[in-house]
C-alpha cells in the first residue's frame, strides 16, 4: 500500500484508506490538528533538556568528594597485592596470554574476511539519498526481513555476501546474497520469497530493471 505524507516546511505521516476516501481526509485533518500539540511537546522537551544540561554542568564542575578515600584505598590495594603475590600471578597470566591472543587474532581475521551487513546498509542509505528515491526530510530505516512471506523492492546496494533491497521510499532490508542463486544488479527490481528467514528469488513473478 502506498505511504501518505503531508508536506509543508516539514513532512508528516498520515494513513491512506483506499476503501474510504473520507477516512483518508480525516487522517490528514487529524495530522494537521496534532501539529500544535506536537510543537508544545517539543518545546517542553527542549526546556527539560536545557534544565538537565545546567544540572549536569554543575555536577561536572564539582570535585569528587571521596577522592582522598579513594587514594588511600588504592594504596591499600597495592599493599595487599604485594602481600598475596597477586602481582606475580598477574605476570604469569600475562606470560600465557600470547598463545590465547594468537587464537583470538586468527578468529578476528576470519571474521573480518566477511563484511558486516552494516556496511551494505550504509551503502544503501547513501545510494537512496544520492538517487533521490528517499524523502529528504525523513530518516531512512533498515527493517528486519520477514520470517515468511514475500517482499518486492529494488536493489540499492550489494557486496559478495549481502544485498540491500528498498521496499519503500525510506525503508530497506538486507538479505544474504548466497541464497539468491544468481548475481543481482543495482537498480534491479526483485520479488523475494522468505522461508524461515532465508530469502530466495520468486521467479514466477518476473523481474524488471
Amino acid at each position: 500500500m502506498p505511504e501518505l505524507f503531508v508536506r509543508g516546511r516539514a513532512t508528516y505521516s498520515a494513513n491512506l484508506n483506499p476503501a474510504n476516501p473520507v477516512g483518508t481526509i480525516q487522517s490528514i485533518e487529524y495530522t494537521l490538528r496534532s501539529l500544535d500539540k506536537l510543537a508544545a511537546e517539543q518545546q517542553s522537551r527542549v526546556a527539560r533538556a536545557e534544565k538537565e544540561l545546567v544540572d549536569y554542568q554543575a555536577q561536572a564542575d564539582r570535585p569528587f568528594e571521596h577522592e582522598d578515600r579513594l587514594r588511600l584505598l588504592l594504596v591499600r590495594q597495592s599493599e595487599l597485592n604485594s602481600q598475596l603475590d597477586l602481582d606475580e600471578g598477574d605476570q604469569q597470566a600475562a606470560d600465557s596470554a600470547p598463545e590465547i591472543n594468537e587464537d583470538l587474532d586468527r578468529d578476528k581475521i576470519a571474521a573480518a574476511a566477511v563484511p558486516s551487513p552494516s556496511d551494505v546498509a550504509k551503502m544503501a542509505e547513501a545510494y537512496m539519498r544520492a538517487a533521490g528515491t528517499a524523502i529528504r526530510e525523513m530518516p531512512i530505516l533498515q527493517r528486519t526481513p520477514p520470517e515468511t512471506g514475500s517482499v518486492t523492492g529494488r536493489t540499492v546496494a550489494k557486496d559478495d555476501w549481502h544485498v540491500a533491497v528498498a521496499t519503500a521510499a525510506n525503508r530497506f532490508i538486507v538479505v544474504e546474497a548466497t541464497t539468491l542463486s544468481r548475481d543481482i544488479q543495482i537498480g534491479e527490481r526483485l520479488s523475494l520469497l522468505f522461508s524461515k528467514g532465508r530469502a530466495s528469488i520468486d521467479n514466477d513473478r518476473g523481474l524488471e530493471r
